[in-house]
This record gives C-alpha cells, structure tokens and sequence, in this order.
C-alpha cells in the first residue's frame, strides 16, 4: 500500500493534478457564505509543501485576505480613480482611460490577479 498519510485538521491539503504537477491548498474559513481558500501549484511536493508552511504562518499573521482579489479591469478602475487622477494632466488621464477601455479590459479584463494560470 502506498504510503499515504493524512494531514492534520488545519494543515492545508497537498495532491497531484492529472498533469504531474502538485497544488496545495490553504483553507481560509467561511466568509459571507462560500468557502475561502488559497491555492498554489507547484512543480514538485516539496516545493508545494514549503508554500503550503508559509501560507498557513500568513494566515495565522493575518496576512492574508480572505477576500478575492480584484481582476484587471477593477484594478485598473481604482488605479486610474485614485492614483493616475492626481499624478497626471487631464487629457493624459483620459488617454489612459480610453487605452484601458479598448485595448486591456476586453482581453485581461476578466482575469483575477493572484491567478498564477493566466
């Protein structure tokens, strides 16, 4: 028999995808009703473990969110509304705006940030 052993309750879990790489995850509890967790993918175990003991150190910190992170196009909101507005002219803003609306948001758009497949 292989030799399997189970993790302890709030260690996170560990498992190998179908393409041989491995991903561990983080459960970070409930929040607003759905589940929460943080997962990494990895090359091998060992490094997924490695990740798995640091993700669960910032949790425990409370470092990390349980929140979702935002996708491209919310991020690119907030940025051209509270950092670009007041570093930049007018007229640049409004390019960056329209270079955001025609040519980021409609490929990137959809994407989240902490998304490592995208």
């Amino acid at each position: 028999m292989a030799d399997r052993q189970r993790r302890a309750k709030g260690e996170g879990s560990i498992y190998q995808l179908s393409d041989g790489r491995w991903r561990g995850a983080v459960d970070l509890g409930w929040h607003g009703g759905t589940r929460r967790r943080k997962q990494v993918t990895r090359r091998t175990k060992a490094e997924v473990g490695r990740e798995v003991r640091r993700l669960l150190a910032a949790a425990e910190a409370g470092q990390l969110s349980p929140d979702r992170s935002p996708t491209v196009q919310e991020w690119m909101a907030t940025y051209l509304r509270e950092v670009a507005a007041d570093r930049v002219r007018p007229s640049t803003l409004h390019s960056y705006e329209q270079f955001a609306k025609l040519h980021i948001n409609p490929w990137l758009g959809k994407y989240r940030l902490d998304d490592p497949s995208t």
